[in-house]
């Protein structure tokens, strides 16, 4: 990674109306802009499919970028799985991919982790 130090935003001071949350379906990738769309910036790689977009004056982060969103990203981070109903994807792409044989562990593990939530730990029947 990027030898910068970065500064993440404090999320409980995000404006919601300004985050926007896109879908590209050409090159598969999901972004988060935390500030609206349209402030220029660079990507720095944070693990193999996530960046988190910075901008260059201030070295602040003002967003993410998931790449091979469906491809790759969504196995190894189910918790993803939120921003969809967020952007724009277009519903054929989530049914399609909750079809697929190696995404169905990824969704149970999902919703095992919510009621797991949802339950404070407790054992369900």
């Amino acid at each position: 990674m990027d030898q910068r130090q970065l500064k993440l935003p404090d999320i409980s001071k995000l404006d919601p109306d300004l985050v926007v949350v896109r879908y590209d379906e050409p090159s598969d990738t999901m972004f988060v802009h935390f500030y609206g769309t349209g402030k220029p910036g660079v990507a720095v790689q944070v693990d193999e499919n996530l960046f988190v977009r910075l901008d260059e004056d201030e070295e602040s982060a003002i967003g993410l970028q998931i790449e091979a969103f469906f491809h790759s990203a969504l196995l190894k981070h189910p918790e993803f799985l939120s921003l969809v109903n967020l952007s724009d994807v277009p519903s054929n792409l989530l049914r399609d991919w909750l079809k697929r044989d190696d995404s169905q562990a990824a969704t149970l593990d999902l919703i095992s982790s919510m009621v797991h939530d949802l339950t404070g730990g407790r054992p369900t029947e």
